[in-house]
C-alpha cells in the first residue's frame, strides 16, 4: 500500500472512532490531554495548621499568640506550646479557615497573694530575751546584722529592740525576779545550803552562779538561784569571797548557811575558807564545806 491510500485510510477510520477515557488521556477536538498521576500523599502534623509559615520560609508564628519558631521545630514541640499556652485551642476550631486569624489572649488567673501572719512584737523580742538567757549569750547578739535581716526575711514587719533596750529590760526582769526571790528566803526557817557553779563566757568572762536548797516545813526539798555574779579580773579566791558574802548579806543569809558546795577549785576553795573564817571569828554558826570532784 501506497503512502498516500494510507494517510486516506486514517482519516476516514480514525474520525469515526469515539473517545475512550483509558486513564490515560481522552481525545476531544482532535486535541490529547493527557491525565497526570495522583500524588503520593505526605503526613501532615494536626498541629501545624494552628500555624503560620513566614514569607521567608524559615520560621513559624502561632496563630493565637504570635509566638515564633524555626521551620526545624519539632512538630511535638509546636503541639506542647499549643497545650501549655492555650489549653483547648482544638476546641476553637479549624483556625485555617479563618481568612484574617486574630491572636487569642488567655486570661492567666492572678496569683493569689501570700498574706504574712500578723506578729506580735513584743512576744518576738521577749522570746529572744529568754533566748539570750538559756544561751548565755550577750545583749550584743541581738545588734547584728544578719540575725535582723533573717527576721526581715520571714516577717518584713518585724522589727527588734535597741540593744539599749534589751538592756533596761532584762535589768528590770532580774530586779523583779530578785524581789520575788527575796520574799522567798525570807520565809524559810530552816537552815539552808547552797551550790557555787562556774562558767567562762564565749567571751571569757568569769561568772559564778549561787543556788540555794533547803528542806521546808513539809519536808519537802526546794531551790532558788540567789544570783548569777560576775568575777572580776584576777578571777581569784578574793574576787569570789567579795561576790559571795555581797549576795548572802542581799538575801541575809548569813545566819543562815549549813553547808557550801563548790567544783573543788583552788579559788573556790579559798573563797568558801575565807567565809567561814569570817564566820568562826563573829562566833555565827559554823557549816560544813563540801568539795565536789568533777569528773567528765
Amino acid at each position: 500500500m501506497d503512502p498516500k491510500s494510507a494517510a486516506i485510510m486514517s482519516g476516514a477510520i480514525i474520525p469515526q472512532i469515539d473517545p475512550v477515557d483509558i486513564g490515560l488521556g481522552s481525545v476531544e477536538k482532535g486535541s490529547t490531554i493527557l491525565t497526570a498521576k495522583p500524588r503520593k500523599k505526605t503526613m501532615t502534623s494536626v498541629y501545624l495548621k494552628y500555624f503560620e509559615t513566614a514569607t521567608d520560609g524559615k520560621s513559624r508564628k502561632c496563630k493565637f499568640c504570635g509566638q515564633s519558631y524555626s521551620i526545624a521545630t519539632a512538630t511535638g514541640n509546636l503541639g506542647r506550646h499549643l497545650s501549655n499556652r492555650h489549653p483547648g485551642y482544638d476546641k476553637i476550631g479549624d483556625s485555617s479557615n479563618s481568612p484574617t486569624p486574630q491572636p487569642v489572649t488567655v486570661a492567666k488567673k492572678p496569683q493569689a497573694q501570700v498574706k504574712v501572719p500578723a506578729i506580735e512584737l513584743d512576744h518576738l523580742n521577749w522570746v529572744l530575751i529568754k533566748w539570750l538567757l538559756v544561751a548565755s549569750l550577750p545583749t550584743s547578739t541581738l545588734t547584728e546584722k544578719w540575725l535582723i535581716n533573717a527576721f526581715k526575711f520571714l516577717n518584713p514587719s518585724a522589727e527588734l529592740w535597741s540593744g539599749k533596750k534589751f538592756q533596761t529590760v532584762l535589768r528590770e526582769v532580774f530586779r523583779s525576779m530578785q524581789e520575788s526571790v527575796r520574799l522567798i528566803v525570807e520565809q524559810v526557817c530552816s537552815k539552808v545550803s547552797f551550790t557555787l557553779d562556774f562558767w567562762t563566757s564565749y567571751e571569757q568572762i568569769l561568772y559564778m552562779s549561787i543556788t540555794c536548797q533547803w528542806i521546808d516545813e513539809n519536808w519537802s526539798f526546794q531551790k532558788v538561784l540567789l544570783d548569777i555574779c560576775h568575777i572580776p579580773s584576777p578571777c581569784g579566791g578574793s574576787e569570789i569571797y567579795y561576790a559571795l558574802l555581797k549576795v548572802l548579806r542581799l538575801y541575809n543569809l548569813e545566819t543562815k548557811i549549813l553547808s557550801c558546795t563548790h567544783d573543788n577549785s583552788p579559788n573556790a576553795l579559798h573563797a568558801c575558807h575565807t567565809l567561814k573564817g569570817d564566820m568562826d571569828s563573829q562566833k555565827m554558826a559554823a557549816f560544813a564545806i563540801f568539795p565536789v570532784l568533777l569528773t567528765h
